[in-house]
Order: structure tokens, then sequence, then C-alpha cells
């Protein structure tokens, strides 16, 4: 739960630093069956004018892709070794 929760709060300040433009869109790819979470995020982004989009995938690997490719503005399943160990392997 203390992870949950650390992490609702992380995503919080970073779509909030997304803020600055007014009625910001921000889609944001998951690999987790955490829709309740999300959910609270959503609605926790709606207050700072941010329309957050959330796209569920379930293969952690489709995500990398889709953010190399600008179709999501956020991945939020990984951590750091597991992108790089992407990044080198899809070069």
């Amino acid at each position: 739960m203390k992870k949950i929760l650390s992490f609702l709060i992380v995503a919080i300040l970073v779509l909030s630093a997304c803020g600055g433009n007014n009625g910001k869109k921000v889609t944001i790819g998951v690999a987790s069956n955490d829709t309740k979470a999300w959910e609270k995020v959503k609605e926790l982004a709606k207050k700072d004018d941010i329309d957050l989009e959330i796209k569920h995938f379930s293969d952690y690997n489709v995500p990398n892709k889709a953010l190399s490719d600008g179709d999501i503005d956020l991945n939020a399943f990984q951590h750091f070794a597991f992108l790089d160990q992407y990044k080198k392997a899809h070069k």
C-alpha cells in the first residue's frame, strides 16, 4: 500500500508539472490492473486542469514502443534499468 501511495504522489507531482499549459491533455501508458488508483490520479489531475487519458497495456514492451513513437506522453510501469535494457535491445 505504501508503494502505491508513494507512486500516486509522484504521479500527481509529475502531472502537476505538466499543468503549465491550461487544459493540457496527457496520455499515460500503464501495464497494471490498478484501475482504481489511476482513476484517483485522473481525478486529482483534473483539479490542475490536466486531462489525463489512461491507456492500458497487457504487454510490458508495448508501452515503450508507444512512448518512442509519441503515441503516449508518459509510461508509468517500470524502472530505469528495464527501460535501459529495452532501449539497448531496440536500437
